[in-house]
């Protein structure tokens, strides 16, 4: 999970570098690919720690939410703080990444782990923002291309990590192997990238502040539902990076961990795969939260004793879903919000997109000890079905209704005019008139108009 926050505008020019803008850009996107990849080995491991930490579904996502809020609360903190040299955020996230992998590597507690993740989410919140800002700098000219390759970076490594931390489990110590191989990554990349990188932007990561003016009802209205829909999205994430492991052992009736890794990051790698595809259409956002929905029913279904083949089904659909659904909602309300205010619309909805990675985690962790692992997603599944499908009417609902034809036909002007009696034009709204509607409005003629403006230019030559 990766998120820039960084305004649009144009960057100043930049000190020439002294390593190639490849090796930069290479150097930079592999350190965040690792970072966001060692944030996740631990997925395919829960088993494993739930035995070395006495702990059950309560604990696993205690330790989740205590890396997600971590997350959270640095990203605001550095774009409150509004100026943060990239070298020195380079610094500290690989001191903070290679510190929180040891941590976690030889935690014998829930609260050494919780505090090797926390350690480990403030770490990935600051290399997030200058990775973002130093792939920017290679690239000015060229937005479509960075956004490219945040995606690949950041959701190739959260779905990399449970793969690479299967495959790693397989090695001696299973419990330490992952962490400290990426520890060791991690300290050799941060070195490179501190080594080389000269300051990645003029700005010297000043994020940019928000104008004093407020924004409009329709930017609003689409930050709101590109919030919700992350929210919504995002627990899915949150599922499977948290509880699937223990959820899919006993559906899929087998231990190997690397395939479980697998599973793990299956919705991930097919939610960043849908939002590569060119899938552009007007409906795009309640068609991807429906197919989420019902990739979400399959999952519930395998709950319930449907199997395994529902289960693989059900992720690999609502991955899907997911990242057409979010896509569609986060450029619309970029598209719609001014530039000035484009930083803080940004960070406001990956923070509500980031709680729905937590607290619904939080709250599956809690039924899980209740009334069992199987009923708890079951529940889970259904709920948040429920939801994507509530918002995709919504979306179709909100996409016909008089509020939004009447903005259409007010801002962007789209009618007919016909000369009506009395010297009038008569104005027209393309499409249906509902009951109600005022067909005709009254407009001045071209020549009354003229007429107004020759008596405006007389005054003023008679004032001259």
């Amino acid at each position: 999970m990766s998120v820039t926050i960084f305004s649009r505008s144009a960057p100043a020019p930049t000190r020439p570098s002294v390593a190639p803008p490849v090796l930069r850009l290479m150097l930079t996107t592999t350190l965040l690919f690792v970072m966001l990849a060692s944030a996740n080995v631990a997925t395919p491991l829960v088993r494993l720690l739930e035995q070395r930490l006495s702990i059950d579904a309560v604990g696993i996502t205690a330790a989740f939410a205590s890396y997600v809020f971590s997350l959270m609360v640095t990203l605001r903190i550095v774009r409150a703080r509004g100026k943060v040299s990239p070298r020195i955020m380079f610094c500290l996230a690989t001191v903070g990444g290679v510190v929180a992998c040891v941590v976690l590597a030889h935690a014998d507690s829930l609260a050494w782990y919780c505090g090797g993740r926390i350690l480990q989410g403030a770490s990935l919140a600051l290399v997030t923002i200058a990775a973002s800002g130093a792939i920017r700098d290679v690239m000015p000219d060229r937005p479509r291309a960075v956004a490219r390759v945040n995606l690949i970076a950041s959701s190739g490594g959260v779905a990399m990590g449970p793969i690479l931390g299967g495959l790693l489990s397989l090695l001696p110590a299973p419990l330490s192997t992952p962490f400290i191989t990426m520890a060791a990554m991690i300290a050799v990349l941060g070195i490179a990238v501190v080594v080389l990188e000269p300051p990645p932007y003029a700005r010297t990561g000043r994020i940019a502040k928000d104008a004093g003016s407020h924004p409009d009802r329709a930017s609003r209205d689409a930050v709101r539902v590109a919030a919700a829909t992350g929210f919504v999205s995002f627990a899915l994430f949150g599922f499977s990076l948290s509880l699937a492991p223990v959820f899919l052992v006993p559906v899929m009736g087998t231990e190997s961990r690397p395939m479980i890794g697998l599973l793990c990051a299956l919705p991930i790698l097919a939610s960043a795969a849908s939002q590569l595809l060119p899938f552009r259409h007007a409906l795009a956002q309640p068609v991807g939260l429906a197919v989420m929905a019902l990739g979400l029913l399959a999952v519930g279904a395998s709950a319930l004793g449907a199997g395994a083949v529902a289960a693989i089904a059900g992720v690999f659909v609502a991955g899907v879903g997911v990242g057409v659904a979010f896509q569609a909602a986060f450029t619309s309300a970029v598209r719609l919000t001014p530039p000035e205010h484009h930083s803080r619309a940004v960070s406001d909805i990956y923070t509500i997109t980031y709680l729905g990675s937590a607290v619904p985690v939080l709250a599956l962790g809690l039924l899980a000890a209740v009334w069992g692992l199987s009923a708890a997603v079951a529940i889970f599944s259904g709920v948040f079905a429920v939801a994507a499908f509530c918002g995709a009417a919504h979306s179709i609902v909100s996409r016909g209704s008089l509020r939004r034809r009447l903005a259409n036909w007010t801002h962007r002007g789209e009618s007919t005019r016909r000369r009506g009696p009395c010297g009038y034009s008569r104005v027209r709204r393309r499409g249906r008139q509902g009951p109600g509607l005022a067909a005709v409005v009254l407009d001045r003629t071209d020549g009354e108009r003229a007429d107004r403006a020759r008596v405006a230019r007389r005054g003023r030559h008679r004032r001259a």
